[in-house]
């Protein structure tokens, strides 16, 4: 996957300057969210929402009306998480599974180019799956650092996000907020063919809310398993590549910005991501 492109100064017209500081607040309540769900800490009510303890089963919105919707054995959801295990291990549907973990990677990178005071201009998904993230980023080492260390561990971030408000929220919530995102990056920034389908599909998800319980557990535990188990061998993969050092990745644009070496830091990502995606599959298990 290429790293996002170098920072540049900023020269933006009066209309730019609001969507910067709009996407930089919305990135950052973004951020401060799903790290106050991955970290398990108590649920509130939403609005639209009310979350009711998990003993007890779910409230679920539906067409503004609040519905009980009973919790289903977990043994479902880990049908689809094995689900997803096996379409990233296998070699031939991991080519077609990359492009949801490579979508998920550079929605990463966008929403941290946002929270460090730059403006996402363009998203692209490459026929060999690799992606792009282009964007005007102020000078600054931490912004590189922080914009191109984002991409690897945001899919395993992703699903453990999705597995917490699946087991401790609302799970309906899950699918809405993965909805929200895909159709705000088809707005934004899908700029070609495959990232717009990327936008769609993920903006898809959202209907799976008004499915029965068991199609939007097995539904979200396929989803989950791809993109915890894609995220890490996505992030294997790199780390492992033996042209790390010339290719253009996240790893070498880090070592650009601070002097490590790229094979260090593309193990250091290797590692954080298979932390994050063993904790999903430990709040998943320890679910049923």
């Amino acid at each position: 996957m290429a790293p996002p492109s170098k920072p540049r100064p900023i020269q933006l017209t009066a209309t730019r300057k609001r969507i910067r500081y709009l996407w930089s607040l919305i990135s950052t309540i973004l951020v401060l969210v799903v790290l106050y769900v991955c970290a398990g800490l108590p649920y509130y009510a939403a609005i639209g929402h009310t979350i009711a303890h998990p003993a007890s089963g779910f409230h679920h919105a539906r067409a503004f009306t609040i519905h009980v919707v009973p919790r289903p054995h977990f043994e479902i959801l880990i049908v689809g998480i094995a689900a997803g295990a096996a379409i990233v291990y296998s070699s031939r549907t991991w080519r077609m599974a990359r492009y949801a973990v490579t979508f998920i990677h550079e929605l990463g990178h966008a929403v941290s180019v946002g929270m460090v005071g730059g403006v996402p201009m363009a998203l692209v998904i490459e026929p060999n799956s690799a992606g792009r993230t282009t964007h005007l980023l102020p000078e600054g080492t931490a912004r590189r650092v922080v914009t191109a260390a984002a991409g690897y561990p945001a899919p395993a971030i992703a699903a453990l996000f999705l597995a917490q408000l699946l087991v401790f929220g609302d799970p309906a919530a899950s699918a809405v907020v993965a909805a929200a995102l895909g159709g705000a990056v088809l707005v934004l920034w899908a700029r070609n063919v495959r990232a717009a389908i990327g936008s769609i599909l993920l903006a898809a998800v959202g209907l799976l809310a008004f499915c029965a319980p068991w199609v939007l557990f097995i539904s979200m535990g396929l989803f989950i398993g791809v993109l915890a188990i894609g995220g890490f061998r996505s992030s294997y993969d790199a780390a492992t590549l033996s042209t790390i050092d010339t290719t253009p990745n996240d790893s070498l644009s880090i070592h650009e910005a601070i002097g490590l070496p790229p094979r260090m830091v593309g193990i250091t990502l290797c590692i954080a991501t298979g932390a994050l995606a063993a904790g999903t599959l430990a709040v998943l298990v320890g679910a049923v």
